[in-house]
């Protein structure tokens, strides 16, 4: 996957889940049983909904990248995912004038 890529190639990132459908329970056994290795944001408490209307989030599932100022660089990065694999890191931090 691109996450292990990045990884394993010591990129500086963080993945986030924002999952609309869970509470918090299902969450953590979902991520559990899945393995996911990244954090995630509580269902309960409106942030949830607050992030996906910030986002513009339309579709699940949604990827979005922003940088460590909190800018958005696309909200399209499940598609730049699907295309390039890991490369897509290297666009992102291309776009913002990174290396």
């Amino acid at each position: 996957s691109a996450y292990a890529d990045l990884l394993l190639a010591g990129r500086s990132f963080e993945v986030v889940f924002v999952s609309f459908d869970v509470n918090r329970t299902e969450l953590l056994a979902h991520m559990s049983d899945v393995g996911m290795l990244w954090l995630a944001v509580p269902p309960d408490g409106g942030r949830v909904g607050a992030l996906a209307q910030r986002y513009s989030v339309q579709f699940i599932p949604t990827v979005v990248v922003i940088d460590s100022d909190g800018n958005t660089i696309t909200v399209d990065g499940r598609d730049d995912i699907v295309r390039d694999g890991a490369q897509a890191y290297d666009f992102w931090l291309a776009a913002i004038g990174g290396t």
